[in-house]
């Protein structure tokens, strides 16, 4: 069996040998009752107010929500930005810019291209080294 909990800054999930070690596991967006404490939440942009709700609670906040580079790089709608300080997981550019395979494909900032293969739906990627079959740019 494993223990589990849930709610917090990505799922934790601990193995039985993990029951014994230590284990830090941060507090969810959702403990926070107020929009001062919920906007404070570390690291700062993880969660954020939603008015929209009735009542009013807090909630993870996207890309900003993973606070480790191996999580971020994980989700291929989050980028992991070194030029922040301290880093931190932003939304990515290609696949919240472009929607289309034709944009994508033109995009010159990315670098972006449309990956058709994608199990999840074909949408626009980030290019990487491992994406590139004729030589790495």
């Amino acid at each position: 069996g494993f223990v589990c909990e849930w709610g917090g800054v990505g799922d934790l999930c601990m193995s039985p040998d993990d029951v014994f070690g230590t284990q830090v596991l941060v507090a969810g967006c959702y403990v926070y009752d107020n929009i001062g404490a919920c906007e404070a939440h570390q690291p700062v942009g993880s969660c954020k107010w939603d008015d929209t709700q009735n009542p009013a609670v807090c909630v993870e906040n996207g890309c900003h929500a993973y606070d480790n580079e191996g999580s971020c790089e994980a989700n291929l709608l989050c980028d992991w930005d070194l030029t922040k300080s301290p880093a931190q997981c932003v939304d990515a550019y290609c696949p919240n810019t472009h929607k289309s395979k034709d944009a994508c494909n033109a995009d010159t900032l990315g670098p972006c291209y449309w990956n058709a293969n994608n199990p999840a739906g074909a949408e626009c990627q980030k290019r990487v080294c491992g994406d590139i079959t004729d030589k790495c740019d």
